[in-house]
């Protein structure tokens, strides 16, 4: 898992580790796993994911899946099982770069909906952050 960051003046969102000069966004955290999501690595990936948002306690989880053509049951679950974590100490969760297959499965298990979707999905992780942004700096904290 990577944490992203802001490179200033663009609408790209880059490696913290790597980039120095990257800006992170306050109350979010940004993070992009770096293998496709299944049932060999799912909920290992989460739990990681759910220590980074306990230490750094956003409001907001942006959660880049540009890696992950399409998601197995196991790594669908284990999805669900972390939104569900993370509504209960009053985050959100944000899908930024999903695929249409991967949208499909989200769908299927009801994480996604025209009507009251569990999670928002949007196509760019800058298009989930200013969302996020605009949407409520009133959002209560992890």
């Amino acid at each position: 898992m990577t944490e992203l960051g802001k490179l200033p003046g663009t609408r790209d969102y880059l490696d913290c580790s790597r980039h120095g000069e990257v800006i992170k966004t306050p109350g979010i955290l940004i993070v992009r796993p770096e293998e496709p999501l299944f049932f060999a690595n799912a909920e290992q990936v989460f739990q990681v994911i759910r220590q980074s948002a306990s230490d750094a306690r956003p409001h907001t989880v942006v959660l880049s899946l540009e890696v992950c053509d399409d998601l197995d049951a196991t790594a669908t679950e284990a999805l669900a099982e972390f939104v569900s974590a993370l509504n209960q100490q009053g985050g959100k969760l944000a899908l930024a770069r999903v695929k249409d297959r991967a949208r499909e499965s989200l769908m299927r298990a009801g994480l996604i909906a025209d009507n009251d979707p569990v999670v928002s999905l949007y196509w760019s992780v800058d298009d989930a952050v200013q969302a996020t942004v605009f949407a409520g700096n009133s959002l209560t904290t992890l």
